[in-house]
């Protein structure tokens, strides 16, 4: 069916398209869960390293249909999409604006080393963790590195700097300035230690979880690691395990969150896994906060070899969904990252080798040392290498803890009574260049003396003969042990892993193109730097892929396209999509007066006051009833009276808006109301919103179903009477209302006429003195463009309008 959608006037055409603003999602109904998962550092290749020790590729994981296939909780993520992750300042970024443009979208693409800090504005970056909390959402972060590190950082502080880990510790534990104060006490120095910010006020963190328990405590402090009851645990040595501080100052700050801010502390597996949950309500104020490492939490083979009573990753994330879940009626937001991907990569650990001199060296698949100890102690000891530990171990158990972590955050999907989820992985960057170059060969079977086994040998003919035809084909597996990884699997704490099948077995040869080589560093130095490669992005949800399905059929992303769909999917009102431009609007009128019947221009203008580029700029018009749009022109955009279906919008386009850009929109018009009209116009571009209005009075009117003044005084002179017609437009029903201005009551005809001049509509119209109001029904007509006309008396009034 076809209806009319915009008018004619002065020989102006309005038109174009529109796509319609995404429904927002009701705060009623089910629990919402987003869990947004980092991998930081990480590539495709360790995602392929991880899934062949599982066994891709081997019997019953090699086809696409092969209930083994998909052997990582990743591999079962529905949605796939491919992403850049380029700094405001750089091709290459580092964790802390990588990370910040999954917290802030658009708003987030920001200096190298930046924390949520714009470098423009010298102004903090909101969150969408902030924004949920402020909303009612439970919140929570969790990592494997330090949590005062870049990436958790990125979602809850503000910093210029991400080595400012004393302060982002502060800033973690307030919700107010007057607690941040309270926590520094009488070492508080607004220079020194900033003022909390604004962005942050009355978000209070729900769960932290991760290491960094030095940036907590001062110096020279030591905090024993306790069990459920209070025991102290003792370490790989047989040692009361510690943490120790280093703060530059007096402060404990995790004995002030317990005190004073109604904070739950835990420092091993068995504290984090044996609380009562009872005590995390939506009613109270009580936070959970787990630091298990003065640094960094171990290295997955690391604690287990020398640490078990630290948690894995999948430990922290399967206590914070339980804890969140009961933090809130309305649902939650927690943040996730694999940390150490990044770290194991940045030593290039099981491709290098440090000599006495501390020079590196590139070697091949030896027996290999922590990757910690590449910059904590002297790699040169030979003794410090572990037997039967390769540097794809570390690699594999890293991922498989991050993957394991996802299973747990995957579960929720199943889970009916957690509400809706929704799930996506992705990295703040590429490290390393990894890639798998190939299987350790301990027989050397390719005779090149690498001891790496790469391409499946070639088959031969039993026969000797190329030419002949076989009979028998000899495809080289058998007696060479075959050309698939050989691991096998094994439990710790409940968990199963990989490892290799023996001291022999063909385990993952890694290699690093960002090396000592190749990346510009000097030595010492890390021998491993970030890459700008393009990253991996997955999504789920279990409302039928509505908001997963979203980085998909668009090509490439960026790194700030998945926070506007996070925020959609909470029914956030900061959509995250744009800069908070620094927007101004100005709406005038051409006259300060206004009579049904009449028309008047608006000037609507729009200015961009910021420093950076204003995008999706929308400014809404929504004019009261009985007032229609006649004409409008723009300097730069396009504005749309109705969306698809009919549906009234009002709104001007602008699009792109440059710093200290302008652009103005004049339309004209047309009320059948003799009322005072107050004109309101609301721009917005992000979370940034500024409205303008403007009055216009009503003016000394004629009644309007009365004989007009001076009519009488027309006829007795012999002067013909005036007849004027207006149009406009109502979609409803498919009608546009006829208008018709006479000085005397007489008969008349209204025809609707084509622009090839083909009367398609005649219908009679008894015209009163005054005005008469008449319906003409568009529904049939074809698109393209008609005139309305009045026939009175022999004297013809025409309005134009264009239907589609």
């Amino acid at each position: 069916m076809l209806r009319p959608i915009y008018l004619l006037t002065a020989g102006l055409l309005l038109a174009g398209g529109y796509a319609a603003d995404a429904q927002r999602v009701s705060d009623a109904g089910p629990k919402k869960n987003v869990i947004m998962y980092i991998g930081d550092g990480f590539g495709i290749a360790p995602k392929t390293a991880a899934r062949l020790a599982l066994g891709q590729g081997q019997p019953g994981s090699r086809y696409g249909d092969d209930p083994n296939f998909q052997l990582l909780a990743i591999d079962k993520l529905k949605y796939n999409a491919m992403a850049t992750t380029h700094s405001y300042n750089g091709f290459i970024t580092d964790s802390a604006p990588g990370a910040t443009c999954y917290a802030a979208g658009q708003n987030g693409k920001i200096d190298n080393d930046q924390i949520a800090w714009d470098p423009l504005t010298q102004s903090p970056v909101e969150t969408i963790l902030e924004a949920a909390k402020r909303e009612g959402y439970a919140v929570g972060l969790v990592t494997s590195t330090r949590i005062t590190h870049a990436t958790p950082a990125d979602f809850a502080t503000h910093v210029w700097s991400r080595s400012l880990e004393n302060v982002i510790a502060a800033q973690y534990l307030a919700s107010s300035q007057e607690e941040y104060a309270a926590l520094y006490g009488a070492d508080y120095d607004t220079t020194k230690h900033w003022i909390f910010p604004s962005v942050r006020e009355g978000v209070k963190i729900d769960v932290l979880l991760g290491g960094g328990a030095r940036h907590f405590l001062p110096r020279g402090s030591n905090r024993d690691v306790v069990d459920r009851n209070g025991v102290v645990v003792n370490d790989a040595r047989g040692e009361r395990a510690r943490l120790a501080g280093r703060r530059d100052d007096s402060r404990d700050l995790i004995a002030y969150a317990e005190q004073n801010l109604n904070y739950k502390f835990v420092n091993s597996r068995d504290g984090l896994m044996n609380m009562d949950y009872s005590q995390f309500t939506p009613n109270d104020n009580r936070s959970l906060l787990g630091l298990f490492n003065d640094s960094h939490t171990s290295y997955e083979q690391d604690r287990q070899l020398f640490a078990p009573y630290e948690p894995s990753l999948e430990d922290m994330v399967k206590i914070a969904i339980e804890v969140l879940k009961r933090k809130s009626d309305k649902g939650f937001f927690l943040m996730v990252e694999g940390g150490r991907i990044d770290h194991m990569e940045h030593a290039n650990v099981g491709a290098i080798k440090i000599t006495q001199d501390r020079k590196f060296a590139i070697v091949v698949d030896t027996p290999t040392y922590s990757p910690d100890v590449v910059y904590s102690a002297n790699p040169a000891d030979e003794a410090l290498r572990i037997p039967g530990i390769y540097g794809s171990d570390y690699l594999i158990k890293e991922v498989l803890d991050f993957d394991h972590s996802i299973a747990a955050g995957r579960a929720l999907l199943n889970d009916a009574s957690a509400g809706e989820t929704l799930i996506f992985q992705a990295a703040d960057h590429e490290c390393g260049g990894l890639t798998v170059t190939g299987l350790h060969d301990e027989d050397d079977f390719q005779g090149n003396g690498t001891q790496v086994r790469t391409y499946a040998e070639r088959p031969s003919n039993s026969l000797g003969s190329a030419n002949a035809k076989p009979g028998r084909i000899d495809r080289g597996d058998d007696e060479i042990g075959g050309w698939f990884a050989d691991y096998v699997m094994y439990d710790f704490q409940g968990t199963m892993w990989p490892r290799p099948a023996g001291p022999t077995a063909r385990r993952l040869v890694i290699a690093y193109g960002s090396n000592i080589l190749t990346n510009g560093n000097s030595n010492p130095g890390t021998p491993g730097n970030h890459t700008p490669d393009d990253i991996y992005v997955g999504a789920d949800d279990n409302v039928g892929g509505r908001f997963a399905s979203r980085i998909t059929g668009r090509g490439l992303l960026d790194n700030t396209d998945l926070t506007p769909i996070m925020s959609e999917f909470l029914g956030l009102s900061d959509d995250f999509s744009n800069f908070d431009a620094n927007l101004a609007l100005d709406i005038q009128s051409s006259k300060p007066t206004i009579c049904a019947f009449e028309s008047v221009s608006l000037t609507v203008t729009a200015t961009n006051k910021d420093i950076r580029t204003a995008r999706n700029v929308k400014v809404r018009l929504p004019f009261t009833d009985r007032t229609a749009y006649m004409s409008a022109t723009t300097s730069a955009g396009v504005f749309r009276q109705y969306g698809p279906g009919g549906v009234l919008i009002e709104e001007w386009d602008l699009g792109e808006l440059e710093p200290g850009e302008s652009a103005t929109l004049t339309l004209t018009v047309f009320t059948l109301r003799n009322e005072a009209l107050t004109f309101t116009a609301t721009t917005t571009a992000g979370a940034d919103e500024v409205g303008a209005s403007t009055t216009v009075e009503t003016g000394t009117c004629r009644p309007t179903s009365a004989r007009s003044e001076g009519a009488e005084e027309s006829l007795e002179s012999g002067h013909a009477p005036t007849t004027r017609v207006s149009v406009y437009p109502t979609i409803t029903n498919h009608e546009v209302t006829v208008l018709v201005d006479s000085e005397i009551a007489q008969d008349a005809d209204l025809l609707v006429v084509g622009l090839n001049g083909a009367i398609v509509l005649r219908q009679s119209l008894q015209a009163s003195a005054g005005v008469t109001v008449a319906a003409v029904s568009v529904a049939d007509l074809t698109a393209g463009g008609y005139v309305v006309i009045v026939d009175a008396g022999g004297k013809r009034s025409a309005q134009a309008i264009v239907v589609e």
